[in-house]
């Protein structure tokens, strides 16, 4: 199938009403409104066309920000939402480390952050796994963890506290 001059399988392309492309698999490396996008991959449009979320085929940058090859998502305005760093970035005095995610708002702020830790440990006084990224506000506090081994075993024993 071909839409707007893009080829797309026709195995799972999704449509709106109006008969333009919602979600479709693209045949083949693509340029999508400066986004060069992976073929195999799928896309997924807003209504109205604006491109609303591809994989990368390379690295590419999206506004200000060096994105890595894989997943973007991007807001209707066309700002980048969310995507891995592919070299290090600085958001208004936040430094977040290449590889990591960032969720971005449509004025291209910083939302929140992922991180990889090198061993257990407190973050926002919770003790997390190293096993997974955690999540961070800008100002450092958790936005989402996963709690390692020994914080679970304290908080079956009920040696647990609130964080507000």
């Amino acid at each position: 199938m071909v839409a707007g001059g893009v080829e797309y399988l026709d195995e799972d392309a999704e449509l709106f009403p109006d008969g333009s492309v919602h979600d479709a698999k693209l045949a083949r490396d693509t340029e999508i409104q400066g986004v060069t996008c992976a073929g195999g991959r799928s896309v997924v449009y807003f209504p109205g066309g604006r491109l609303r979320l591809a994989w990368l085929s390379r690295p590419a940058t999206i506004g200000a920000v060096a994105c890595a090859a894989g997943i973007v998502y991007l807001h209707a305005n066309a700002g980048l939402l969310n995507a891995t760093l592919a070299a290090p970035h600085e958001f208004a005095g936040v430094a977040v480390p290449m590889g990591e995610r960032v969720t971005l708002d449509e004025q291209g702020q910083l939302l929140e952050y992922s991180q990889r830790l090198s061993e257990d440990q407190l973050v926002g006084g919770l003790r997390c796994s190293a096993e997974f990224h955690v999540w961070l506000y800008p100002s450092g506090r958790p936005s989402v963890v996963v709690l390692s081994a020994r914080s679970c075993s304290s908080m079956r024993m009920g040696g647990f506290s609130t964080v507000t």
